[in-house]
């Protein structure tokens, strides 16, 4: 009876703590809060007109480590950041400009225009190994097949060798990058747009590229299965297993649904005016289907009957890539900017806010919110309607008083630790403010 009586003791006491830490840490957020709206009260923020946006070409989520990992249509760099810490990494092992991204067992896989695909440690950065041959060309795409073991990289063999086939598939040894096999993806091209996919279904590899037609390959022998014919440019490819098909886009904006029991194109629908960049599935429904173009058009399909759901009309083009974040679609676009969606009510999906890319730094600003996130408060500038751009110490005491980690991590709904709080050199510890300014 005792030990119970002491461990009651325990237990309020342990309540009574948390209760005034809990208590103090509100009265110090509403002090920060109040303290941060009227320092800042005549005050705005935006990007300065010079910060040198990088265009988006691919987005990939590596949701065990919080981490968009980010490549440019500029140049071979490829970046990572953080959306729990705010940490910004990147390296280079391209030369060129990376067309796609994915984390395989701790690494970075990625695939070049200098015709190449890299496997990069994600801790060190370090590249561990290349997968390439002397007459493979540009490769905007590969596939990891389900056990791991090998990887499949499309090409552009032309290239390198005009008069040999137009577009390639190889299979290689993940852990020697031996090459194993070379498949003949199209044996013309069909016109000067280019593209191409890879999708593994039940040990067969159905390739789609420009050439307008589809190839089934055996996995384990890489040969030639048979070959489905069409009348477009293939621009990407997506599965729906579960309703038995392959969806494959073009550059004229249909969707050409094929049938993986019969292996015939079943339907062709006109989904966008111009060519479809991104097909992705919803990550909680299965049969909700999302696909971006080029003219910055974002339409939500639901199955069965590709039925439209939502259309979403943006500022921007060339809507490259899309992931999902936590209830969040996140879209790149040529510009350089990622737009954030809330996308719980697919009826009524609202634009949530931005994050901007350069070489250096990033800036996350959120719709109705002063401040900001940045990991280089000099690229951001304060004014005053009445008085124009603030210059010299003030300015530099503003902007980081609208520096708040916070901003970052609710735009994207990451969870902070419990106790964590992040501030700024000057010790003070904002909430998300006023409306502002993107």
């Amino acid at each position: 009876m005792f030990q119970q009586i002491h461990s009651d003791i325990l237990n309020f006491l342990d309540m009574l703590i948390k209760y005034n830490d809990n208590r103090q840490s509100q009265i110090m957020v509403s002090y920060l809060k109040e303290s941060f709206e009227h320092a800042t009260r005549d005050c705005h923020y935006r990007l300065k007109p010079d910060f040198p946006s990088l265009g988006l070409r691919y987005l990939h989520y590596y949701e065990q480590d919080h981490t968009l990992i980010m490549a440019n249509i500029h140049h071979g760099k490829v970046y990572l950041l953080n959306l729990l810490t705010g940490n910004f990494r990147s390296f280079l092992v391209h030369n060129q400009s990376v067309r796609k991204v994915r984390m395989f067992n701790g690494e970075i896989y990625t695939s070049s225009w200098d015709g190449s695909v890299c496997a990069t440690n994600y801790y060190t950065l370090k590249n561990r190994i290349r997968f390439t041959d002397r007459t493979m060309g540009r490769c905007p795409f590969f596939n990891i097949n389900p056990e791991g073991t090998y990887l499949y990289s499309f090409s552009y063999d032309s290239d390198i060798i005009p008069m040999s086939m137009a577009n390639s598939v190889r299979k290689w040894n993940m852990k020697t990058g031996n090459l194993e096999h070379l498949m003949a993806a199209s044996t013309e091209q069909k016109s000067g747009r280019r593209s191409g996919s890879i999708i593994f279904y039940r040990n067969r590899l159905y390739v789609s590229c420009n050439s307008g037609y589809f190839r089934i390959f055996d996995q384990k022998t890489g040969g030639l299965i048979r070959e489905i014919p069409g009348n477009a440019d293939f621009r990407s490819m997506m599965a729906l297993f579960h309703h038995n098909y392959l969806l494959a886009s073009d550059w004229d904006g249909y969707i050409h649904f094929l049938n993986l029991r019969t292996n015939r194109i079943d339907f062709v629908l006109k989904c966008h005016n111009t060519d479809i960049l991104s097909m992705r599935i919803h990550p909680h429904d299965r049969d909700v289907i999302f696909t971006s173009s080029y003219d910055g058009v974002i339409k939500v399909w639901k199955m069965p009957g590709f039925v439209l759901l939502n259309t979403i009309i943006t500022a921007h083009t060339d809507l490259w890539s899309m992931v999902f974040i936590n209830d969040r679609l996140v879209i790149g676009n040529v510009d350089g900017e990622i737009s954030v969606y809330d996308i719980k009510d697919l009826l009524s999906i609202k634009f949530l806010g931005r994050l901007v890319l350069s070489d250096k730094a990033i800036v996350a600003q959120a719709m109705g919110v002063k401040q900001f996130y940045t990991n280089n408060p000099s690229v951001m500038e304060v004014y005053r309607e009445d008085e124009g751009v603030i210059e010299g110490k003030d300015a530099e005491y503003l902007a980081d008083q609208g520096n708040n980690l916070m901003v970052l991590r609710d735009l994207f709904g990451i969870e902070e630790a419990d106790g964590d709080i992040h501030g700024n050199k000057w010790g003070f510890t904002p909430l998300l403010g006023a409306p502002g300014i993107l």
